[in-house]
């Protein structure tokens, strides 16, 4: 797991984040990683001359640096989870789209922010980057509008003519916590991302748009965990002076916030209608002096900072995901058998197969029930099919009864079998009292018997009439004429009757092939795997492996990269504390609480102090701290947030949009903020396309 702290993209550290408990609770490895800030890391003049995103690369390259070298401290450089809060969760979302991170980590869990705020990206980056170069004294005095390039390039020979300590002077005369009330984040931010045409080929909301781009880049493959606390918008308030927190809620301030917040996300000048219908939603009810109530203030600012921009982004990760229903079995914990290798005591979580399925085992232990398994990576053998190295993980066999496979390496030992009481079937091809253990071929279609006759040809077999063994799924009587085959690989279906194909394979590097069972263009992926596209077993033991998926349409569940498209869970940190001062301005969960719960270096009794809390509950504290840790930890390690019955947190989708509310209660809910939301990214969209005849920009 590697972190990404936050900070706006102009302060922070990796230091004031402990993350001991995660690890010993949770059973994972944690880095913290730390990048350029402010002009450092962000400056950016809008062309060459300072391309910008110099923070976001230091990011990747440390991203690459753990992929490189992780194994040497006991992790998996396959199973890599980047995670981060506010900007680092923005810096997340930036990782995830852009070209240089494909295959580079698996899932990602986004906390308060993502890249498409107003806040965390920078959309007139040359205005800014004049008043940076005029407080650190290098705007020079002739302007050349026809060779803006050159103009910049010297703004930076002068730049780099100063010392740190000038860089650093020149930003803290920027005063981002003395901001004019009537301004919304979004035009008050100075360093942030760009659009550079390189760490981003375009924008980032055109990105998230782009199907083919998100397909190609391998972002609808990762899994994703997405959230924010309930009142992200006391940030937003947080930026004026304590003095002025009693005109927060004047009319005249909140009016002129509102043009502010649309024009930031409107790239033309909001119209009465749309200003009318944001101060109806936000305005009202007032009191009797005709303040607006705080608390719609902060549903504004958390709108405008976290809560639309995030739900932008889940979104258009949902919709661009592929929507082909196919039918994998993920097993529930409850029906375990053991691995006939080991005996009753090693717990085997996935079969092929419905309550009866079991055939004994005549080289492990006798009463062990066999339902056919797909092991973890004890049981390995090489693929004949593929490289010599390659590992198989589907047996079922014993380490006994093996063969040499005579068209891979001679010496290459075979386990797989599909045995009956005895370990023998009778060869319908040669002659009957010839015994076969099984073999595994490779793709021609004939094959010399080594053990009888080098004339004789072979063409894949495990049984003829006579040791014929039930249909675990279907007709009792139906003899089950299992094969790796040839040209000809089809077998009655044991899941239902006689005249269903079954196409089983060894596949090799394009294992895609028909489902029979579905519509006759789905494709089934069914693979013997290594153990790279393993995917783990969220309802047996969190840590089990699972390596293959079978498929038809009764058992079914869902395909965490079809029906449900993209893996993503959404959560909204929900817990309340006690207010010292009821009518003081902060309330619910402010934005960073989160990180409380999470990590140990941050310091929940000084924020307490700070931002005017009560000393929190002994009782509840632990349980939520737990609670989430437990839930990050699960989710980077499993791709689930959660693991057994009795829990619940469903994916998120377009239809219930269902989120996890996280309290000492935590709850399931639907349609986060739905009015709120629907407000600025359906009517404002609509109304700013009919009134202007282009195409509405949101986010």
């Amino acid at each position: 797991m590697v972190w990404i702290h936050g900070g706006g993209f102009v302060l922070g550290s990796a230091l004031p984040y402990s993350p001991s408990r995660m690890v010993t609770d949770g059973d994972v490895i944690v880095v913290t990683i730390q990048y350029r800030l402010a002009a450092f890391g962000f400056l950016s003049s809008g062309d060459g001359a300072v391309p910008g995103n110099m923070g976001m690369r230091d990011q990747l390259l440390a991203v690459n640096w753990v992929k490189d070298n992780i194994r040497q401290f006991g992790g998996d450089p396959n199973d890599i989870t980047i995670f981060g809060e506010s900007a680092g969760s923005a810096s997340v979302a930036a990782l995830a789209l852009t070209p240089g991170s494909k295959g580079l980590f698996t899932k990602a869990i986004l906390q308060s922010g993502t890249l498409v705020a107003s806040w965390a990206l920078i959309r007139h980056p040359e205005k800014e980057f004049y008043q940076f170069a005029e407080r650190a004294g290098c705007r020079p005095w002739i302007y050349n509008p026809w060779n803006k390039l050159s103009y910049h390039q010297n703004v930076v020979t002068c730049l780099r003519t100063k010392s740190d300590r000038e860089i650093l002077d020149a930003h803290s005369k920027y005063d981002p916590l003395n901001v004019p009330m009537d301004k919304g984040l979004g035009e008050q931010v100075e360093f942030g991302l760009v659009t550079d045409y390189d760490f981003f080929p375009k924008a980032p909301l055109d990105l998230l748009k782009d199907k083919s781009y998100l397909q190609r880049q391998g972002v609808l493959d990762r899994t994703y965990m997405i959230g924010m606390t309930d009142n992200e918008g006391i940030l937003g308030i947080m930026m004026y002076p304590q003095k002025k927190y009693g005109e927060i809620t004047k009319p005249s301030n909140v009016a002129s916030l509102i043009r502010s917040i649309v024009n930031s996300n409107f790239p033309w000048p909001a119209e009465t209608e749309a200003l009318n219908a944001v101060d109806f939603l936000y305005s009202f009810p007032r009191d009797a002096d005709g303040n607006i109530p705080l608390q719609k203030v902060i549903d504004l600012y958390s709108d405008d900072l976290m809560t639309v921009p995030i739900m932008v982004f889940t979104r258009a990760l949902v919709d661009a995901s592929p929507s082909t229903p196919v039918y994998m079995y993920l097993f529930d914990s409850e029906p375990k058998v053991s691995n006939p290798r080991t005996c009753p005591s090693t717990p085997v979580y996935m079969y092929l197969f419905g309550s009866e399925p079991k055939v004994s085992n005549p080289r492990a232990c006798p009463s062990t029930p066999v339902y056919m398994y797909l092991f973890d990576s004890e049981p390995k053998v090489s693929n004949p099919r593929a490289s010599p190295g390659t590992p198989v993980y589907m047996y079922l066999f014993d380490s006994e009864p093996k063969v040499s496979n005579p068209r891979a390496f001679p010496s290459t030992p075979v386990y797989m079998y599909l045995f009956d009481s005895e370990p023998k079937v009778i060869n319908p091809r040669i002659p009957p009292k010839t015994p076969v253990y099984m073999y595994l071929f490779d793709s021609e279609s004939k094959l010399s018997n080594f053990i009888i006759s080098p004339s004789i040809p072979l063409y894949m077999y495990l049984f003829d009439s006579e040791p014929k063994v039930s249909s675990p799924r279907a007709c009792p009587s139906t003899p089950v004429y299992m094969y790796l085959f040839d040209s000809e690989p089809k077998v009655s279906n044991p899941r239902a009757c006689h005249s269903t194909p079954l196409y089983m394979y060894l596949f090799d590097s394009e294992p895609k092939v028909s489902n029979p069972r579905a519509s006759p263009s789905t494709p089934v992926y069914m693979y013997l795997f290594d153990s790279e596209p393993k995917v783990s077993n969220p309802r047996a033991s969190p840590s089990t492996p699972v390596y293959m998926y079978l498929f038809d349409s009764e058992p079914k569940v869902s395909n965490p990269r079809a029906s449900t498209g993209t893996p993503v869970y959404m959560y909204l940190f929900d817990s309340e504390p006690k207010l010292k001062d009821p009518d003081g301005p902060i309330r619910g969960t402010n934005h960073g609480m989160d990180l409380f719960h999470e990590f140990d270096g941050v310091g929940v009794d000084g924020f307490e102090t700070l931002y005017f809390f009560a000393n929190r509950d002994p009782a509840k504290y632990p349980i939520i701290a737990s609670a989430f840790r437990g839930y990050v930890t699960q989710f980077a390690k499993t791709g689930n947030p959660v693991t057994g019955p009795s829990s619940s947190w469903p994916r998120y989708d377009r239809q219930n949009e269902q989120y996890l509310a996280i309290s000492s209660q935590p709850e399931v809910r639907q349609h986060l903020y739905a009015q709120r939301v629907s407000l600025w990214t359906d009517f404002l969209p609509k109304m700013a396309t009919r009134n202007s005849g282009r195409p509405a920009f949101s986010g």
